[in-house]
């Protein structure tokens, strides 16, 4: 996805990387998001959602096929996810958050991401295996990382998935 031509150019190699670590370690060390989707009429909408992280940084949500945000799926997998700095002080726009834009898809029916979810997130275990409730992958192609204000950048996905 090419950014418009109004916003600045990349950041160096160097800085990059150090945004990539940065946004990569604020992303494992959460366990929610705000997830944007649309739905059937264009209309932006937002949710709560909790999340699991694979060794590549890539988000793992358990959705429900109930819910509206995984019905808005059926209009268009391009998402994005809102990661706050739960941690922060002071006010809220001063906080470190990072936006993960991406394609969502439904990913295998396999028990070690299922594991890798609750052992991040234990109370899922009540409802993971439930009739429903499938697993999903964040592919990441882009990163926007704000660091409060004045503090701000865009990183590759691929630079955000290969950072320690």
């Amino acid at each position: 996805m090419a950014r418009s031509s109004t916003i600045p150019p990349a950041p160096s190699p160097a800085a990059s990387a150090a945004m990539a670590r940065e946004a990569r370690a604020l992303v494992e060390r959460s366990l929610a998001a705000a997830m944007a989707t649309h739905t059937a009429a264009g209309t932006p909408f937002a949710t709560l959602v909790e999340y699991a992280t694979e060794s590549s940084g890539a988000p793992l949500l358990c959705l429900s096929d109930l819910a509206e945000h995984t019905k808005n799926l059926a209009y268009g997998t391009r998402i994005s996810l809102l990661v706050v700095d739960a941690e922060g002080n002071g006010p809220s726009l001063a906080r470190s958050r990072v936006t993960l834009v991406g394609t969502l898809s439904r990913a295998e029916d396999d028990p070690a991401l299922k594991e890798t979810f609750v052992t991040r997130l234990p109370h899922a275990r009540s409802y993971v295996d439930l009739g429903g409730f499938h697993m999903y992958r964040l592919a990441v192609e882009e990163v926007r990382l704000v660091q409060g204000f004045g503090r701000m950048g865009w990183v590759s996905g691929g630079d955000y998935a290969t950072s320690d």
